[in-house]
């Protein structure tokens, strides 16, 4: 199963052959033991790996209003979740003990605090 997720990751993290995506393996502290990122700024995709619930993600990195840095803003697909809809925010560039909100919205006008909690950059796999 091992050699599986590591297949998985390798060819997540090789697919994007543009000069500037970077790949990232994080660890989204209280949510899930891995999780693969890849970043072509403003672009972003994202597969969990291990000890998760969240599936795949799509999304951007972007500067919300209010902010003082950038995030990654994503839509995530929540493992047996049939309704609704799930946001997933990442302190962005990604540096070990920076921070992560999963929100939940019904209607997608008001959302809700899922989880949060920092996060730990296990390996950056480089770009420029």
């Amino acid at each position: 199963m091992k050699a599986l997720h590591a297949a998985a990751l390798a060819a997540f993290l090789v697919a994007p052959a543009a000069a500037n995506a970077k790949g990232y393996e994080i660890k989204l502290d209280g949510l899930c033991d891995l999780v693969g990122l890849n970043v072509e700024s403003p672009y972003v995709s994202g597969i969990s790996l291990t000890g998760c619930n969240i599936g795949n993600f799509v999304g951007a990195v972007a500067k919300l209003k209010g902010a003082q840095t950038q995030s990654i803003v994503a839509s995530v697909n929540y493992k047996h979740q049939k309704q609704g809809a799930y946001l997933l925010r990442i302190d962005y560039p990604i540096v070990t003990g920076g921070a992560w909100e999963l929100f939940y919205t019904k209607d997608g006008y008001s959302e809700s605090l899922v989880a949060n909690g920092t996060y730990s950059n296990w390996h950056d796999h480089g770009g420029k």
